[in-house]
């Protein structure tokens, strides 16, 4: 059974969806403590810098806690006493996880039902961190959150059973599908391309395959405000707007007025051990319909992102 959209998540606070009237968005709630797992990788640090600024944030990494142990999740947990838990860490290798299944469900799975068992039983509400990739990319249009998920790859297919875990152990849960995310302090295409772009003459970048580059800065905002919303359910979140790879990277190539030969090519010219879905657009209905702030559009985040770039290599 697919897990419900925004709005009719089994068990459920009453009150607390888009879809009817919605409650104005406070400026921020009250200091709470916050838990953020995977607080080293990309995404755990802009949600542990953004969520700082008025929450009490206890980062989690992985020498901290093994989450893939259930006991060893619900002690450091219950220790811990959060009111609100960010669960960032993922293992986000696409192909890695093609190659090791068992890792994959190891880290994206299980570890996410002990933390959404754990969450459940300190009374702690849960935001789980998702992707474009629990979808096929079949549909000709953008995907919203209630749309049926057909992961094409292990990585995909962990993250949506970390999707059905948390919505069925978890009575207060957000599942946050993003995409293509960048930013600082990880490895991601705009940093790759922006080096690929200074060093060669020609590169080639697939062109058919579609989806919504999503800066973690701006990624983390909105994760604050729907924390803090209390509007429990499915969304969608990305930067406004939609382009190809091969797009992504020309707009990279002219922001950097880079000489480089940015050329477009079929996915099939560059396979990959892990299909990727052509299609990865998400629709944020559920956002939108909460009232709360839109993310602004991927160029203007990509541009923003190039210029913390430029000013690391000054230093």
């Amino acid at each position: 059974m697919e897990a419900a959209a925004a709005g009719s998540v089994p068990g459920a606070a009453p009150g607390a969806r888009p879809g009817g009237a919605p409650r104005p968005a406070a400026r921020h709630a009250p200091a709470a403590r916050v838990v953020v797992t995977g607080a080293g990788g990309m995404l755990g640090r802009a949600v542990v810098e953004r969520f700082a600024v008025c929450h009490d944030v206890v980062p989690l990494r992985h020498a901290d806690c093994d989450l893939t142990d259930a006991r060893a999740t619900r002690d450091w947990l219950e220790g811990c006493a959060p009111r609100h838990i960010v669960h960032c860490a993922a293992w986000t290798d696409v192909d890695g996880c093609e190659s090791d299944p068992e890792r994959a469900l190891r880290a994206n799975s299980f570890a996410t039902r002990n933390v959404a068992l754990a969450a459940q039983h300190v009374d702690a509400s849960l935001c789980y961190i998702s992707t474009d990739y629990v979808f096929d990319g079949a549909k000709p249009g953008p995907y919203r959150e209630e749309d049926p998920t057909a992961p094409l790859n292990v990585y995909g297919l962990s993250k949506r059973d970390g999707e059905r875990h948390v919505l069925r152990h978890c009575r207060r849960s957000y599942v946050v599908r993003t995409s293509w995310l960048f930013g600082p302090g990880g490895k991601n295409f705009v940093r790759t391309m922006a080096e690929l772009l200074r060093a060669r003459d020609e590169v080639r970048v697939v062109n058919d395959q579609v989806g919504s580059p999503t800066y973690t800065l701006d990624l983390a905002r909105c994760l604050l405000a729907l924390v803090e919303s209390e509007f429990y359910g499915i969304y969608h979140l990305t930067n406004a707007g939609t382009c190809s790879w091969y797009e992504l990277a020309s707009a990279i190539a002219a922001r950097l007025g880079s000489r480089c030969r940015v050329v477009p090519c079929a996915s099939a010219e560059l396979p990959r051990p892990a299909p990727r879905p052509l299609n990865s657009v998400l629709e944020p209905w559920n956002y939108r319909a909460s009232g709360l702030p839109m993310p602004r559009s991927w160029r203007a985040a990509v541009d923003d992102y190039l210029g913390v770039l430029a000013r690391e290599e000054d230093r």
